[in-house]
């Protein structure tokens, strides 16, 4: 049991997202119920995806966040393209994907430019 966070904040990262999309319809919330619950799941999952695990203690903690780190870019662009070939598909293209994927691929870039610039 070397470390319970990550896991730990992994299942509550999915449970906070679960009852916001509300598959199955349980509940009815009220308007300020669901703006709670959205502030919330954005802080969250802001704090799941950037500040929970990223202390590497080492060269091999700080390879495997590097690692990580690219896998959760490439299946967050591979999501975002997919979503806009479907919805493009069924005629209902929303700006949202497209906008996210524009902002994570002009990211990279420019913190590449910088990085390769300043270090």
């Amino acid at each position: 049991m070397k470390n319970l966070r990550e896991p730990f904040v992994l299942l509550a990262l999915l449970a906070v997202l679960f009852l916001k999309l509300d598959p199955f319809h349980w509940f009815m919330p009220t308007s300020a119920q669901m703006i709670i619950l959205a502030l919330f799941a954005a802080a969250f999952s802001l704090y799941a995806g950037t500040i929970a695990s990223e202390r590497p203690r080492d060269e091999r903690e700080s390879n495997h966040l590097t690692l990580a780190s690219r896998m959760g870019y490439f299946v967050g662009i591979a999501t975002l393209s997919a979503t806009i070939v479907v919805q493009d598909l069924a005629h209902r293209l929303d700006a949202w994907p497209c906008i996210v994927l524009g902002a994570m691929i002009i990211a990279k870039f420019a913190v590449l430019a910088w990085a390769r610039r300043n270090r």
